[in-house]
């Protein structure tokens, strides 16, 4: 797009001196800071080899489960069709690591959500920063200049962006890894038709660890750097919209949108010195501790209140009442049978019921038991009929 409002473009040499550039180059980090990216680094705008080799592999061995998106966009490694007259793609992280802790420990009717998304939706914040970046590099060249910001919704592989642009190296959890920030950031995109000075990229220091690897609790990562996302808790509690796979529910425990189990246990994210916090990111009071119960059973105004201007948005309030009845189920606490069953009166969709039923079944006690029995006998769907029958098998006399 064209910044507008400028005076008309006069001739530029796009490939100007390389100290010119350089100079520019610095010029624009700096700005890049004031308007708070930790980091940025730039590379020259060519297809991503490596990652649409790794890409290709991990489309064809469907390890993208139902994200179709992915498979549709057959160009993510090469960001020159996202701006064909681009020359340089500037990679930028913002850090949320300062409002990141470890909150295993909450009461079980509460639920988690992943510390990314418990603040303001980090896909405006981060745009308006490319945005405001892009109108400062116009203020600078004093020409008009093509630009176009990314953030993960455009079609471009941001983490192998980063770690060209040397930002940031890709950990074996496939999460960008910036030393002194950790993997708790969000990335973005500035793809621009000006040349400049590539930064050096970083090489991996992960070593011999694993121990994201190895936390994983649905066993989700294949190997270093391969994740099978139809395993992964983020990927199911966010992207997927249909039944989750019995043997994977215990795993969920009592997280609702999102994962950071893989995070809480990398070295580079335990460190003892403080980290940046941005106010953008200070978690809003209901993501901190919110109510199953209350999650299970919001209405539709409730539910766009609970997701306002948050990465929530993303999830649909059936599938939100789905994470929460699994987090239920997962709670030991039979107080949580109460809200369970008024939410087999509140909820239509067959998956939600579904998994309620699932939930009542892991609980048990009179109370579950007697619903269970009414329902085998008057429920229609095959789906909630099949989780009905597993449910009483539970504890069915030996």
């Amino acid at each position: 797009m064209s910044l507008p409002n400028h005076p008309p473009p006069l001739p530029i040499k796009r490939s100007a001196p390389q100290d010119h550039a350089l100079e520019l180059r610095n010029k624009i980090a700096h700005i890049a800071t004031t308007l708070g990216l930790e980091r940025i680094g730039f590379a020259p705008l060519t297809p991503f080899e490596r990652g649409a080799k790794a890409l290709e592999d991990w489309l064809d061995k469907e390890y993208h489960g139902d994200m179709k998106y992915m498979a549709d966009h057959p160009f993510r490694h090469d960001p020159a069709q996202l701006l064909p007259n681009a020359k340089t793609i500037i990679s930028v992280a913002m850090s949320y690591a300062g409002h990141a802790h470890d909150d295993r420990g909450r009461t079980r009717l509460h639920g988690r959500v992943a510390h990314y998304a418990r603040g303001r939706d980090y896909h405006r914040v981060l745009k308006a920063k490319l945005y405001a970046l892009g109108k400062e590099i116009q203020e600078l060249t004093k020409h008009e200049i093509q630009v176009r910001p990314c953030v993960d919704t455009a079609p471009i592989l941001e983490h192998e962006a980063a770690a060209l642009a040397g930002v940031g190296f890709i950990s074996k959890s496939t999460l960008t890894l910036i030393p002194g920030l950790g993997t708790y950031v969000v990335l973005g995109e500035l793809l621009i038709d000006i040349e400049l000075p590539p930064s050096k990229p970083i090489e991996p220091r992960c070593g011999e660890c694993k121990a994201c690897l190895d936390a994983c609790p649905t066993n989700a990562f294949i190997a270093a750097n391969v994740l099978d996302a139809r395993k992964c808790i983020s990927y199911l509690t966010i992207e997927y919209d249909g039944v989750i796979p019995r043997e994977l529910r215990p795993k969920f425990d009592n997280m609702i949108f999102g994962c950071d189990i893989c995070q809480q246990v990398c070295p580079y994210n335990t460190a003892p010195q403080p980290r940046p916090a941005a106010n953008e990111f200070k978690p809003f009071e209901r993501f901190s501790n919110p109510a199953l119960a209350d999650i299970l059973l919001h209405g539709s105004a409730a539910h766009k209140r609970f997701v306002s201007d948050s990465a929530l948005r993303r999830a649909s309030r059936n599938k939100l009442a789905r994470n929460a009845a699994i987090a239920l189920g997962n709670s030991s606490d039979t107080r949580a049978i109460g809200p369970l069953l008024e939410g087999l009166e509140l909820h239509e969709d067959p998956i939600v019921r579904g998994h309620i039923v699932w939930a009542l079944g892991e609980l048990g006690g009179k109370r579950a038991q007697h619903q269970l029995l009414k329902l085998e006998k008057t429920e229609k769907d095959s789906f909630v009929l099949e989780e009905v029958k597993h449910a009483l098998s539970r504890h069915a006399p030996a």
